[in-house]
């Protein structure tokens, strides 16, 4: 009876010892496009695809849903177009209810 106390631990201590520690990448400005989002670099660093610019492909509609409903400004105080902005313009939405409306149209169920 006493075994089971034992194996247990046992099992803990490989499981804790098996979880590989990954560290988060981190942002640096070879990997942004000035033009928004990512640059080919920043894309091989975090292993990402290119963006998709027209069509109803799943991961337009993806982005469409996740970005447009992403709070922030389009502008900031300067007048330039943020990040947002960018990104949203490389996937080839105008504005985040174009983008919104877009997800809206064509997500399934």
């Amino acid at each position: 009876m006493r075994l089971l106390p034992q194996i247990f631990a046992e099992q803990q201590r490989l499981q804790k010892k098996e979880m590989p520690r990954t560290k988060a990448k981190s942002m640096r400005k070879v990997h942004q496009n000035p033009k928004g989002g990512l640059s080919a670099a920043g894309r091989k660093h975090f292993g990402v695809k290119a963006p998709v610019r027209s069509g109803t492909n799943p991961r337009r509609i993806s982005f469409a849903g996740r970005f447009g409903g992403m709070a922030g400004p389009m502008k900031d105080k300067k007048g330039k177009p943020t990040r947002l902005a960018l990104a949203l313009k490389q996937w080839g939405f105008g504005s985040k209810e174009a983008a919104r409306a877009f997800a809206r149209k064509h997500k399934k169920s």
